[in-house]
């Protein structure tokens, strides 16, 4: 059980590293593509659409948390067995 834990915790980090460089890498094209004269900035969560929110915080955001309740459900287990 306390392999599964780290790997639960290991998928949780990779997940939420990935979420991170995705948000970053379509706020970039977004810039790229968007208004070409004005100055373009990365957006933080709190001044994204609702849309956006959804899709680039909330949904990364449930995934890690249900990695990391596997994991740490898993742990105790893996206590509980030996």
């Amino acid at each position: 059980m306390r392999v599964i834990s780290l790997l639960c915790y290991a998928l949780a980090g990779l997940l939420g590293a990935a979420a991170i460089a995705f948000n970053l890498y379509a706020q970039s094209l977004a810039c790229a593509f968007g208004n070409a004269g004005g100055r373009c900035r990365l957006r933080w969560p709190w001044q994204m659409a609702a849309e956006d929110v959804q899709i680039f915080v909330l949904i990364p955001l449930i995934g890690v948390g249900v990695l990391v309740l596997l994991g740490w459900l898993a742990g105790r287990a893996g206590r509980r067995q030996g």
